[in-house]
């Protein structure tokens, strides 16, 4: 009778692993882009342009489109690059998350721009509202885990969390998107 070590793929330690921070670090580059589109409408309302461009016959809906196409593509700018960083995983892959991140963090902010009147005071709650609807994911994370998918930034999270782990398996391609999950979350 002999024994051996069982085979086991090989481990790469990284000591500068940042996987755990990685949805922190969009977040933030996402913050100043959606704390400038909801004062700038907000800004809008203060100085009544908008019932300016209605009496000039600008429908509402024109209107919110117009805000969210520019900031759309401004936000490319920077899903793309954030893509580009993501060396391991799938470029295509991460954009398509991002950009699903983009469409739904604008439409939060055009919905935050709703409830403010002060430019100065919108561009602080904005930036509040992105930390705490970030934050949810990770001391609450067994408390009414699904409830907290409705906010963009929770999702980010926990997106960016999956992507992190198997991107350093080299396993965050499309081909492997059906079992990027990490068991115990939902």
């Amino acid at each position: 009778m002999y024994a051996q070590q069982e085979p086991y793929p090989c481990v790469a330690y990284d000591t500068f692993y940042v996987g755990n921070f990685y949805g922190l670090f969009v977040i933030l580059s996402f913050v100043i882009p959606a704390s400038l589109l909801v004062k700038n409408i907000v800004h809008e309302k203060e100085l009544r342009l908008k019932e300016q461009m209605r009496i000039m016959g600008l429908g509402d809906m024109v209107h919110l489109w117009s805000w969210a196409i520019i900031s759309v593509v401004l936000n490319l700018t920077s899903t793309v690059v954030i893509a580009l960083i993501m060396k391991h995983a799938d470029f295509s892959l991460v954009l398509v998350f991002l950009m699903l991140f983009a469409l739904s963090s604008v439409a939060m902010c055009l919905l935050l721009s709703t409830f403010f009147s002060n430019a100065n005071i919108s561009t602080a709650a904005t930036c509040l509202a992105y930390f705490l609807f970030f934050f949810p994911g990770h001391p609450c994370a067994g408390i009414m885990p699904r409830f907290q998918l409705i906010f963009p930034q929770t999702t980010l999270g926990y997106g960016a969390a999956m992507l992190a782990v198997f991107a350093d398996d080299g396993k965050a391609t499309w081909k492997d998107i059906h079992s990027i999950y990490l068991p115990g979350w939902f």
